[in-house]
Order: C-alpha cells, then sequence, then structure tokens
C-alpha cells in the first residue's frame, strides 16, 4: 500500500509539473493587409501536456481552423511535445482590428496583437523577364527527371522540392511536390517533417506513390508527396526546408556491401538528415473591379439551394440548405449574401466542409444551414443566391448563382399568435389539466378597520365639526358601493377600467425575471399586450390575433396611422421572440415593456366601452 501511495503522488507531482511546464506563444503572418486577403494566426504550444487553444473571437472577421503540426522529443524519459495550431482570419471590412488574448488551459494567455485592412486594391503586376513562369502555366509532371542536389556525386539518398510554377494570385491553389530518393536499402522507416510555410495554407494531396529512375549512372527508387499551397497575401510567401531523417548502412572501412559482411561486422547505422533547399513564391494581389459578393476563392464555383418543405404555415420554420462547390480553397469560403426579403426572418447559419481531390486541385463542398420563419401568408419566392469567383483559366471574374426558391405560405393557426396564461387560455400540447379550484368566498366583517375608526372618531368628541365626518365617511362608502355594484353588473366595464393596471403588473413582472428565464419574461410580454386589448375589447385573450385587433380598432379615433403600425411592429417582434427567446436580453424585455406601456397610454383614454 504504501508503495502504490508513493506511485500515485509521484504520478499527480508529474502531472502538475506538466501542466506548469505549459508555454503559448500566438503570431501573425502580417499586420498589414488589403481587403481580401487574408492572414495566419499560429498559436504554438510547448511543453510536457497536452491542451488545445480556444479561437477568438473578432467582429467582422470570419476565423477557421486550418490545422496543426506536432513534433515530440524524448530527452532522459521526459516526452516534450510542440504542437502549432493554424488559423486563418478573413476580415469583411477595413479598419483595426485586435486579435485578443488566447487562452490555453495550463497556460498563461498570450499577449493581444493589432492587425490593420487597407481599402484601396493593388493591381497584379506582370511577371517581369527571368522572374519565373507566368502564373497559369500547367503542372510539373508527377515522374519529371530528377538530379541529385550536388551535380559532382551520386549520394545514397537525398530529397527534393519542386514548386508547380513561381508565381501565383492571392488564394490560387500551388502544388508543391517533395521527393525521397534512395540508392540503397534503408534500415528502418524514414521520418518525414513537412516544410514550415509562411503566409501560405496547405491541404495534404496524399502520396502519388513511388517508382524507380536512374541519375547519372545510378538507379534510385523515390517516392513522392503532394501538397496544394494557398497564399493568403500578397507578397513573397516563404517555404522552408523539407526534412527527411533515415538510417542508412555504413559503407567502407571493415565493412562491405554484401549481407554476410553487414551481418558479421554488425556496423550501426549511420543516420542522416535530409532536407530541401528553401523555396519562394510570389503571390500577386487579384485584379481590380471584384463583384460586391466576391468569395476570395480562386478557381470554379458552384450554388445549389433548397429547403426542407415548400408549404408550410405563416409562423412556422423551415430549413434552407445552401451547398457551395468546386475548385479552391474551400475552407475559406463565406456564406452567400442572404436575400433581403420583409416578409422572411433568417437565423444564424450553421456550416461544415468536405474536401476532395480532382486531380491535382483541391475542392470540395461548404453546406450553409439556416432556419427561416414566414413572417406572411401567401406565395414566396426566395430570389438565386449568387456568388462569385476569381476563374484562373479566363482571368477574370465569374459568377455562379442557384435556381429560385418557390413555397406556398398558408395562413398561420390564430390560436399560436401569443403565449397566453391564465383563465381561457388553451392548454398547450402534452399538458393534461388535472384539476382545478376556486378562491373561497368570505363575508366582510362588520367591525372592520372603516366601522373601528367611524367608533373612535365620535367617541373623540361629542361637540364640534367632528360629528360631520361620520356622514361624509358614509357618503364615500356608499359611493364606492354603487361603483362596486355597477363594475359587478357590468363585467365587460370593470375589464376595460382595469386593463392598464393588470397590464402593467406582466410588464414589471416580465421586467424582474432573471437572465437565466428569458422564455418566461416573453411570455409575460405577450400576455401583458394581449390581454391589455383582450379587456379593452371585450374580447377572450385566447386566440386574439393582430388582425382581430386590428379590425376592431378600424372606425374609431384611436386608431391613428402611427400608433397602429407602432401595435403591428411590437406585435409582429414579440410573436417572432417566441421561436428564440434567448435573443431577448434584459435590455430587450425593458425597451418592449415601455413599447407596450405607450401604447396602453396612448389607447387608453379612447377605448372605452
Amino acid at each position: 500500500m504504501r508503495t502504490i501511495l508513493l506511485a500515485a503522488a509521484l504520478a499527480s507531482g508529474a502531472a502538475s509539473a506538466a501542466a506548469a511546464d505549459l508555454s503559448a506563444t500566438a503570431t501573425l503572418s502580417s499586420h498589414q493587409l488589403v481587403l481580401g486577403d487574408q492572414i495566419v494566426l499560429s498559436v504554438a504550444i510547448q511543453g510536457s501536456g497536452s491542451a488545445s487553444p480556444k479561437p477568438p473571437l473578432i467582429p467582422d472577421v470570419e476565423i477557421y481552423e486550418s490545422g496543426k503540426s506536432q513534433s515530440m522529443t524524448i530527452i532522459n524519459g521526459r516526452v516534450s511535445s510542440s504542437v502549432v495550431h493554424t488559423f486563418v482570419l478573413n476580415p469583411r471590412k477595413t479598419g483595426r482590428f485586435v486579435v485578443p488574448a488566447i487562452e490555453v488551459p495550463g497556460a498563461a494567455p498570450t499577449p493581444p496583437m493589432v492587425f490593420n485592412v487597407d481599402a484601396a486594391p493593388k493591381e497584379a503586376p506582370a511577371p517581369a523577364p527571368g522572374q519565373g513562369p507566368a502564373p497559369h502555366q500547367p503542372p510539373v509532371p508527377s515522374q519529371s527527371p530528377a538530379t541529385a542536389p550536388n551535380p559532382g556525386a551520386s549520394p545514397d539518398a537525398f530529397v527534393t522540392a519542386q514548386l508547380e510554377k513561381n508565381r501565383a494570385l492571392v488564394n490560387e491553389q500551388v502544388t508543391l511536390v517533395v521527393r525521397f530518393f534512395t540508392a540503397v536499402p534503408l534500415l528502418g522507416a524514414p521520418q518525414y517533417d513537412a516544410p514550415k510555410l509562411t503566409g501560405l495554407l496547405a491541404e495534404s494531396l496524399g502520396a502519388e506513390g513511388q517508382g524507380t529512375t536512374v541519375i547519372r549512372g545510378r538507379a534510385y527508387n523515390f517516392s513522392e508527396l503532394k501538397s496544394a499551397l494557398f497564399p493568403v497575401q500578397a507578397g513573397r510567401a516563404a517555404i522552408g526546408p523539407a526534412v527527411v531523417t533515415v538510417q542508412l548502412p555504413r559503407r567502407g572501412g571493415l565493412t562491405g556491401d554484401d549481407f554476410f559482411d553487414r551481418f558479421f561486422n554488425a556496423a550501426p547505422p549511420e543516420a542522416r538528415r535530409l532536407q530541401t533547399d528553401p523555396l519562394t513564391l510570389q503571390a500577386d494581389p487579384l485584379p481590380a473591379g471584384a463583384p460586391d459578393d466576391f468569395s476570395g476563392i480562386v478557381g470554379a464555383l458552384t450554388v445549389e439551394s433548397s429547403v426542407d418543405r415548400t408549404q408550410l404555415r405563416a409562423g412556422e420554420a423551415a430549413t434552407l440548405t445552401v451547398v457551395v462547390g468546386g475548385v479552391g480553397n474551400i475552407k475559406s469560403l463565406p456564406e452567400p449574401k442572404r436575400p433581403d426579403l420583409p416578409s422572411v426572418r433568417f437565423f444564424d447559419s450553421e456550416s461544415s466542409v468536405k474536401l476532395e481531390r480532382f486531380g491535382d486541385k483541391v475542392g470540395g463542398a461548404k453546406t450553409f444551414k439556416t432556419v427561416l420563419v414566414a413572417r406572411v401568408s401567401g406565395p414566396l419566392e426566395i430570389p438565386p443566391l449568387t456568388v462569385s469567383y476569381y476563374d484562373p483559366a479566363k482571368r477574370a471574374y465569374a459568377r455562379a448563382q442557384s435556381k429560385p426558391l418557390r413555397l406556398t405560405v398558408l395562413p398561420g393557426d390564430p390560436n399560436a399568435a401569443l403565449p397566453v396564461v391564465g383563465p381561457g387560455a388553451a392548454t398547450a400540447p402534452g399538458v393534461a389539466e388535472v384539476a382545478a379550484d376556486i378562491r373561497y368566498l368570505k363575508a366582510p366583517d362588520g367591525r372592520g378597520l372603516p366601522a373601528k375608526a367611524l367608533a373612535a372618531l365620535g367617541a373623540f368628541g361629542r361637540t364640534g365639526p367632528w360629528h360631520a365626518l361620520p356622514g361624509a365617511f358614509l357618503l364615500v362608502a356608499l359611493a364606492l358601493d354603487l361603483r362596486r355594484r355597477a363594475l359587478a353588473a357590468d363585467p365587460r366595464g370593470r375589464r376595460a377600467s382595469e386593463a392598464r393596471a393588470a397590464s402593467e403588473r406582466r410588464l414589471r413582472e416580465a421586467e424582474a425575471q432573471p437572465a437565466a428565464d428569458r422564455a418566461r419574461a416573453v411570455a409575460l410580454l405577450g400576455e401583458a399586450l394581449t390581454g391589455y386589448f383582450a379587456d379593452k375589447l371585450g374580447q377572450p385573450a385566447a386566440g386574439l390575433t393582430l388582425k382581430a385587433v386590428t379590425a376592431a380598432l378600424q372606425g374609431r379615433k384611436a386608431a391613428q396611422a402611427a400608433e397602429l403600425a407602432r401595435l403591428r411592429s411590437v406585435w409582429e417582434e414579440l410573436d417572432l421572440l417566441r421561436y428564440a427567446p434567448g435573443g431577448a436580453g434584459q435590455a430587450e424585455v425593458k425597451r418592449l415593456a415601455d413599447e407596450i406601456r405607450a401604447l396602453a397610454l396612448a389607447f387608453d383614454k379612447e377605448l372605452r366601452s
């Protein structure tokens, strides 16, 4: 037992030390860019633990993950890892942006960083003579001849890296081909370290297989690995060395080249670290004249849209699915601009990406799903959704669009206009009424407070004006009793006279609701509005709709156009908040409550039964 406790203590101490050893650093590929370009945020986490950073939230900047790279070392039995997480930042307007502190569990937050986005795009310069091939030349064949890095030697193994072209447009794909050559059998599997990229995003195209070739009279086996690179901003992008670590048999001395010499001498293998020369890629800005809906994609795109239902009722929700696919850097694709339809409300979208390979090109499809709610009944047409891109084959901007969608919106259920709580309210689906109760009636006590006050006043003095006060109290009591009897004989008038007070009680209760119970606050606001007009108009609150209220107000002096417009706006906003009560913050509840108070004050004097 003592041994087990000691081992547990050592493990706990090691875990605490590992968490304490974590450190995080964040860097930006650039701090100055032009609208339409992208920058790369790299978060490096070093230490003996494992953690993932939380993506930052920057207004007007789209952020998505672009993968991670990891390396691991073991020194004196201690494992230390270094992981670099990459995020792509795609600003949607000009100005100054702040990258907040990046939080990594177990490490101190990174300091904030600033970058600026300019408005004026630069013209794409023509390639100067001697600077490399044109931006749109065909890729290098996979089986093209290769030469050893040292012209005067034929090494046992070497590695080369070659770009498809040395010049490209921002966000245009350039293929990087890394080939590993060996002329001798390897003692163990080689270890490959991908090159470090500056100002570039990478998507692996996978291994292209193996082959044989002859270089300077010596036979080599080679394997090939391809990657798709996308420059994120104009300028020179750097591609670091690709490194391959191999174990080669030793040559010379007492060790021969045949199997028996290697077996009996048992010479240890020779570890070699092979690397390519660094490369540079010139990224040119896109030509001027980009459309307003330009997606930033260089390639070819298609757009398809669909809805899960073509017939629905007013107030019901449907799901709109938009799929943008094709060739290019699909991960950085923004959501297509939604159409401006006053009769439809759109909610936030969710997106997913599926990458595919088309030969040496990378592409795929990005799917956007959003919920829409039809406000009014009648035929509804969603116009085509468009996405613009730059076609490198035609060297011009192009536009893809979907087909229009046609829906039929039926009149909504009047009983589902707003939630009503209280007598006369419809029972919610799935809720069964199990019992009903009433308050007990109790006759007033003859020796209540008024009677006691009159007796005390009579005993105060037998002469003077005090004896007139009981008569005054009696007249007041008689007037109150007559009013009570009149209200009892006229329930509709009583409802109308108490409508504003009842609405105010619900509004105060809605404003007092905690932030976690937004649905209850929205329901109380709906009760305050519908209950007020139901009491004033002498109609049941359950099933009362905006159309019914508007029709009842027609012909009255109170039915002013401005007040009816305010009523319609508040009613429709409360109707929509039923589907997303979480969007009603404390300030939104207070604003709506004040609007309902103002409407009650405006209609209170005129709406009298």
